[in-house]
C-alpha cells in the first residue's frame, strides 16, 4: 500500500497540499517510534482532577459495626447502652462529614486552579523536575471556614522523571507516584501502532494487614492506538485502559467483614513524537467500593496545555 501510495504521489500532491491542515495515518504500520519527553525550557499544564458527579457513601454499621456495638452495650451499665437510634445518629454524622468534605471540594475546585510545571533539573542530566502547585483564581476571594477548610494551597506535588518517562523520584508516597505514572510515564522502548505496554509505578488499591484477600484482577495495559501526521507533526493517539478489583474481609476489631473494591481508570492521549509533550489528555477514573463503607466515585482527569 506504501508503494502504490508513492506511485500515486505525483496525482496526489495538489490534493495533498490542500489539506495538510487535517490528520493522516501513517501508512506503514509498522513504524516504530520512540515516546521520549523533551523539555528544554518550562512546559505548563493546567491540571484538573475533579470529580464529575456527586459522590455517593454509606456506612453499613450494622454488617461491619454491629458485634462490635453489641459487645459495647453489652459491657456498660444498661442506663448508659446505646439504643438502636445511635447507630443512626453516628450513620448520620458520618454522612454529613462527608458531604461537608464534598462541598468543601467543590468550592476549592471552583476557585483555584492546579497547574503543573515540567522543567529541566538543575541537579541531573537527563532528568525532568515535576512541581504541581494549587493557587487561587482571585487573590482577593476567601475560602468559607468549615472543619475541612484544608484545601492545601501552593506545591500539592513535587517528584521527577528521566527523559524517558521512567520514575526518578523513587521516595514518594503511594498516592503521588500515581499521579505521576498516570500523567507522564512513558514505554521504555520504540512503540508501534497495536503495540502494549504497562505502567510500572500505578498502583490504585491499597489495604492493610487487616485485609485476607479472596479474589484479586489487576489489568494495566497503555496501547498505542494510531500514529498520525498533523499540519507535518507526528502524533502518537494512546489509551489507557487500567482495572483493579480486590475482594475479601477486613478484620475490624476483632470481626470479619466482607470487602471489596473496584477501580477502572481510561483515559486517552495524543502525543507529540516530535515534540516530547502531550497535546491531550483526558482520563476518567471510577472508584467502587462495598463492604461496611460503601461508596462510589467518578473523577476526571486531564492536562491542557497553557
Amino acid at each position: 500500500m506504501f508503494i502504490e501510495f508513492l506511485a500515486a504521489i505525483s496525482i496526489a500532491s495538489i490534493i495533498f497540499s490542500c489539506n495538510t491542515s487535517k490528520n493522516s495515518a501513517f501508512h506503514s504500520d509498522s513504524k516504530k517510534v520512540l515516546l521520549k519527553w523533551n523539555v528544554q525550557d518550562t512546559v505548563k499544564y493546567l491540571t484538573k482532577m475533579e470529580p464529575v458527579e456527586e459522590d455517593e457513601f454509606k456506612v453499613d454499621f450494622e454488617g461491619a459495626f454491629g458485634k462490635i456495638f453489641d459487645s459495647l452495650v453489652s459491657s456498660i451499665d444498661s442506663t448508659e447502652r446505646f439504643n438502636d437510634s445511635t447507630k443512626t445518629d453516628v450513620d448520620k454524622l458520618l454522612n454529613y462529614f462527608y458531604k461537608s468534605f464534598n462541598e468543601q471540594l467543590k468550592e476549592s475546585k471552583d476557585s483555584t486552579e492546579t497547574i503543573t510545571y515540567l522543567a529541566p533539573s538543575s541537579n541531573t542530566t537527563g532528568v525532568i523536575d515535576i512541581e504541581m502547585v494549587r493557587k487561587r483564581l482571585n487573590e482577593n476571594d476567601t475560602v468559607k471556614k468549615s472543619f475541612f477548610a484544608f484545601m492545601p494551597l501552593g506545591t500539592i506535588l513535587r517528584g521527577s522523571i528521566y527523559e524517558n518517562g521512567a520514575l526518578h523520584s523513587f521516595w514518594l508516597n503511594n498516592g503521588q507516584r500515581n499521579l505521576i505514572s498516570m500523567f507522564f510515564e512513558l514505554p521504555s522502548k520504540k512503540v508501534k501502532k497495536g503495540d502494549v505496554w504497562r505502567l510500572k509505578y500505578l498502583n490504585f488499591i491499597q489495604y492493610g494487614n487487616i485485609f485476607y484477600c479472596n479474589k484479586s484482577v489487576k489489568k494495566n495495559e497503555v496501547k498505542l492506538m494510531d500514529l498520525i501526521k498533523r499540519n507535518g507533526e507526528t502524533i502518537a493517539i494512546i489509551k489507557y485502559d487500567i482495572y483493579e478489583y480486590v475482594e475479601g474481609n477486613i478484620d475490624v476489631f476483632g470481626n470479619l467483614s466482607p470487602s471489596k473494591t473496584e477501580v477502572k481508570y481510561n483515559a486517552v492521549g495524543e502525543f507529540s513524537v516530535d515534540n516530547g509533550r502531550w497535546i491531550s489528555y483526558k482520563g476518567l477514573l471510577s472508584i467502587s467500593n462495598e463492604g461496611f463503607m460503601n461508596s462510589n466515585s467518578k473523577q476526571k482527569f486531564e492536562l491542557i496545555a497553557r
